[in-house]
């Protein structure tokens, strides 16, 4: 993690950090909850290739059948400038899963916030005569395999009584983590398989509103601005022509860069939380 990402996480926690350290009056509540969330497409990575290549241009000049004469002729040297961008597969909407300690107004959220694991595949079968008239064939597709987890932790604090209202206002802080295992496998020698292992740690100063629609049951909707602070792992293309510091593609990026995400979590509350009696004297 960069010092950036360091100060962000610090300034946004300090102030729940603070509020914490009052004492309650009322003892811990638990809740659990269903999330429904949206996500942003992951920015694609680059990386270019640049080589040069010529053309060979076979002149016949004169052809028996006992014997013949051929020159080859060098054409002019080409300059490709290649330019490749991989677009990670990017969960847009999905469901995770939370549990949430209450204690008062100050609250800590742990989130399942994405789990999924997909395999496809696209092939393209050809079938040519060859120079000896026989039936040749070809393949041409790929198998794709992708997996991602990610969790957040959030510590906050909600604003009014829920029982003057039915509708507050909260505020929290939050580091996110998401793991993505990614495996491109082309079925043709002419592409060759990308193999992508990445963890991601964002945070986020997350504004909700919540609605109590029961005495146990409490809808929040969540606006969470992911800071992008740390990218650890990279795609690798697994070229063994190339060297392996060359395989290697890392996307730059400059803080900070904020990818945004949505959340509804529909609470139910497991167990109340208990007035604290007050001690003689």
């Amino acid at each position: 993690m960069n010092k950036f990402g360091f100060l962000v996480c610090i300034y946004m926690l300090i102030p729940f950090m603070l509020l914490a350290q009052k004492k309650g009056k009322y003892s811990t509540a638990i809740n659990v909850a269903t999330t429904f969330n949206y996500y942003s497409p992951i920015e694609k990575y680059s990386y270019s290739r640049q080589f040069n290549t010529s053309g060979n241009k076979l002149i016949l000049q004169y052809l028996t059948s006992t014997s013949g004469t051929f020159k080859v002729q060098e054409g002019a040297k080409i300059i490709i400038d290649q330019e490749n961008l991989i677009q990670m597969p990017s969960q847009l909407v999905g469901i995770g899963a939370n549990i949430q300690i209450l204690k008062g107004n100050i609250f800590q959220d742990i989130t399942l916030t994405r789990l999924i694991g997909q395999k496809s595949s696209q092939i393209a079968t050809y079938i040519y005569p060859d120079s000896l008239d026989r039936l040749s064939e070809i393949a041409l597709g790929y198998e794709q395999q992708s997996f991602a987890i990610g969790t957040r932790y959030e510590f906050g604090g909600y604003f009014g009584d829920s029982k003057r209202s039915r509708f507050r206002f909260g505020l929290s802080g939050g580091i996110e983590t998401t793991y993505y295992r990614f495996k491109h496998t082309p079925y043709t020698t002419r592409e060759y398989p990308i193999n992508t292992r990445l963890l991601i740690v964002e945070v986020a100063l997350i504004p909700m509103l919540t609605a109590q629609l029961s005495k146990k049951i409490t809808l929040d909707f969540k606006v969470i601005p992911n800071i992008l602070v740390a990218d650890f792992g990279s795609v690798q293309i697994e070229r063994p022509d190339l060297p392996e510091h060359q395989r290697k593609i890392e996307r730059a990026y400059d803080p900070p860069e904020i990818n945004m995400a949505f959340s509804l979590l529909l609470r139910y509350n497991i167990k109340a939380a208990k007035r604290r009696k007050r001690s003689a004297g």
